[in-house]
């Protein structure tokens, strides 16, 4: 309810509709997804090089914000790498959601077998060591096919 008010309040502001249609909830990411279909409904579109662009000066803003140290501004750069982002997966017909999950198994899997690999905590090697482990981790994932 708080959302749709500030939406009518913005609306008034810039004298356009308010755009009611749009409920937001616990889930960003299906939010996200929502919101990018919008701006593609009433003309947003970019082409597949037009989201490079979009991230990349997303990206230089982030390093800008950290820069200054300035937090908020963190924060909402990072929200719009994620935005950007989640709008080209839906441009390439890919669920962000299930990407992400996918992601997660594949580096928690890694960092597992790095582990076990390592024969010990891999806080207690070096940081290139990691490295040597987690690559090997993943070649040898790959390898059983347990892994894109």
């Amino acid at each position: 309810m708080e959302n749709n008010f500030y939406l009518l309040i913005i609306s008034m502001m810039l004298s356009v509709p308010p755009i009611s249609h749009i409920s937001f909830t616990s889930r960003p990411m299906q939010d996200a997804v929502c919101v990018s279909r919008m701006l593609l409904r009433n003309g947003y579109n970019k082409s597949e090089q037009d989201y490079y662009k979009f991230i990349n000066s997303e990206i230089k803003e982030l390093r800008q914000a950290r820069l200054n140290n300035d937090q908020d501004n963190t924060e909402e750069e990072v929200g719009d790498i994620l935005f950007d982002t989640i709008m080209l997966a839906d441009y390439y017909g890919v669920d962000p959601a299930a990407a992400l999950e996918r992601t997660n198994k594949k580096i928690s899997n890694r960092v597992a077998l790095a582990k076990q690999l390592a024969g010990k905590p891999l806080t207690e090697i070096s940081f290139p060591q990691r490295i040597t482990y987690w690559n090997i981790a993943k070649e040898q994932l790959r390898a059983l096919n347990l892994e894109a």
